[in-house]
């Protein structure tokens, strides 16, 4: 946050972005500095439903090396990560799982959020999370903050990075949010 103060403004908000293990510390900035979050964007988030023991799971032991080494990137984020010794301390011993997950509603109704979701994710319960935003959106109905959720049917966790068509349909959405932002603003402007 001093960062962003310094460099942007004190009023400023900002878009906060997280992939996989990087929506925890999305979720974290939302939970301390909610009023500075513009927008939020969480990629195959496994800060959301994180109490569901499955992700915790799936991550840990990858489901198996087999499934692991179906390709090269599978593999190397199962060495890199799923087995790196300080990774496995962290998880069982240090991280406290319940602090970190983030539920819709604890995103300031001033803010957006975006949810990309790959369906065939290895490590999170996409149609699950896909269900809590859908739950989630028909029960605030414009009470809360404003939450869209992108899915991509065909793909596994991360495979959005190398996907140049992926990243197309992402700053599209993005554009789109950042519209209503601009017409907020006007709006209040005119006031």
């Amino acid at each position: 946050r001093e960062a962003i103060d310094r460099h942007a403004g004190v009023e400023t908000r900002v878009q906060v972005v997280g992939h996989s293990f990087g929506t925890f510390v999305a979720a974290w900035f939302n939970h301390s500095f909610p009023q500075r979050v513009q927008q939020i964007l969480l990629f195959d988030p496994v800060s959301i439903l994180v109490a569901d023991n499955m992700v915790y799971q799936n991550f840990v032991f990858a489901r198996g090396v087999q499934e692991a080494v179906t390709s090269s990137s599978r593999f190397a984020t199962f060495l890199m990560a799923s087995t790196e010794a300080y990774m496995q301390y962290y998880l069982r011993r240090k991280f406290f799982w319940y602090n970190n997950e983030i539920y819709l509603d604890d995103i300031d109704q001033q803010a957006k959020a975006l949810v990309f979701l790959s369906m065939k994710d290895e490590i999170l319960d996409a149609h699950r999370v896909a269900q809590e935003v859908d739950r989630f959106t028909i029960e605030q109905q414009g009470k809360g903050p404003e939450v869209a959720k992108f899915c991509w049917a065909d793909s596994k966790h991360g495979d959005f990075v190398m996907d140049r068509h992926s990243w197309k349909g992402i700053r599209k959405a993005i554009e789109a949010q950042k519209m209503t932002f601009v017409k907020t603003y006007e709006a209040k402007k005119e006031r």
